[in-house]
């Protein structure tokens, strides 16, 4: 046998496994009746129609509705194939997606929207535009804060997508529409031509950041496996870690919550001798909300509030939703911190530091952060093209609201990228004398 027919033949047993297992399974994880039925999302853009054997998530605003995901209606499958799950509530549908901080709520209807029968793959240029047009109209966070005239925009540029627009041409105009957000998490990718377009302006030496991080590898560092949290003590008794990100892998049915609390017990283990620490966030572009707020969980003793988020529906706003820390333990690490940021410190590595801010021994030292919090809603477009949005505002515990204008650090240290791409750091140098002192 050779081994294609070795690797073919276990892939099928495989597959034929989790079909009898799933078949077997089914009585226990179905769907109950009171899950079963046609919901809509608050915000999201989602309308669900659970069965008993199937369940279908559609993608839906006023001009499209285009299948998400269809599966089947099995909780070990969902969790699976889209990190969710969902219970009945009150007559409404919670749904947890791993992750995400907030639970979404959904509505039920009588029927899907009319139009989830007609819309077809791929649309024209005019269709795809509505479509991309439709989904910032009714999600889009900030209009406001970027002084945005949406409704104008459609105005101008719907004439220009003419029949004749190939994709290239399409995604060039496209990315003109939402040119003027100088947002980090609105974004247009063509996954066919490639191409991948964002309108945000600011940090301009994000392409170099793998570079960088070499500088503070360069210490020796203990890697955590499946997390971003690489850790040293340091001359002085002075802890360090490097948070590269905010996420986690932990895998089919894992949870990245857990697994981060797993990850950071060995941490703060390692560092609860120190004299001080310092948290390393200059290059971390986020992740998980979740994975921010367990990190947090290490550092205090009593459970706080890290910030308030709403998020934006078609009608406006929905329902504020408080994200607290819970303490990890009785055994806190309560010593000195410094937390170091910069422009490219973004969405959960923000969150994290809001959640920090509230501590008595935390320090924010280096540049505001980058000024974008929100969670980001993707949607598909009706050619494949895939459309990326800020659809939430993020609200410090004080009410302060930090997009677009990044969190403030208390003291003042620019990220000095020229040291940085010789493998020198005399951000962190200062840092250091600073502790040891």
């Amino acid at each position: 046998m050779s081994w294609l027919h070795r690797i073919l033949g276990y892939a099928l047993w495989g597959i034929g496994t989790v079909i009898a297992l799933v078949v077997l399974t089914w009585p226990f994880f179905m769907p109950d009746r009171q899950t079963r039925g046609i919901w809509a999302t608050e915000g999201y853009g989602l309308v669900l129609d659970i069965g008993r054997f199937g369940i279908d998530i559609y993608e839906v605003n006023s001009a499209t509705c285009l299948t998400h995901l269809s599966g089947p209606a099995h909780s070990l499958a969902l969790r699976s194939l889209a990190d969710a799950d969902f219970a009945a509530s009150d007559g409404a549908l919670i749904i947890n997606v791993d992750g995400t901080a907030n639970p979404i709520t959904a509505t039920p209807l009588t029927a899907l929207p009319a139009h989830c029968a007609t819309t077809a793959r791929p649309g024209t240029p005019r269709e795809n535009f509505d479509a991309l047009w439709t989904v910032m109209d009714e999600n889009y966070a900030f209009f406001d804060l970027h002084g945005v005239d949406w409704a104008a925009r459609y105005d101008q540029f719907a004439p220009l997508f003419t029949p004749d627009l190939d994709d290239a041409a399409m995604f060039a105009r496209l990315s003109e529409v939402l040119s003027p957000l100088d947002d980090i998490h609105t974004y247009l990718v063509a996954p066919d031509l490639p191409a991948g377009y964002s309108p945000a302006s600011r940090t301009d030496w994000a392409s170099e950041r793998t570079d960088f991080l070499s500088a503070p590898r360069a210490l020796s560092l203990t890697s955590v496996p499946n997390t971003g949290l690489e850790f040293a003590v340091l001359d002085g008794n002075i802890g360090y870690v490097l948070m590269r990100h905010m996420g986690t892998n932990p895998g089919l049915f894992g949870s990245e919550a857990d697994l981060a609390s797993d990850g950071f017990t060995k941490v703060a283990g390692a560092l609860a001798g120190t004299d001080a620490i310092i948290l390393d966030l200059r290059l971390n572009p986020g992740g998980s909300d979740t994975v921010a707020l367990t990190y947090a969980s290490f550092f205090t003793h009593t459970p706080m509030l890290c910030c308030t988020k709403i998020t934006r529906t078609a009608s406006g706003f929905g329902a504020p939703f408080a994200m607290t820390v819970t303490p990890a333990g009785p055994n806190a690490l309560t010593q000195p911190v410094a937390i170091l940021t910069s422009g490219y410190t973004a969405s959960a590595a923000e969150v994290f530091v809001l959640a920090m801010n509230g501590l008595a021994q935390v320090t924010v030292v280096g540049e505001p952060t980058a000024g974008g919090q929100s969670d980001i809603m993707e949607v598909t477009l009706p050619n494949g093209f895939v459309l990326g949005l800020s659809h939430q505002r993020y609200f410090a515990a004080g009410g302060a609201m930090y997009e677009l204008i990044g969190i403030p650090p208390d003291v003042a240290s620019p990220f000095n990228a020229s040291a940085m791409r010789i493998g020198d750091d005399p951000q962190l140098n200062a840092v250091l004398n600073d502790l040891r002192d």
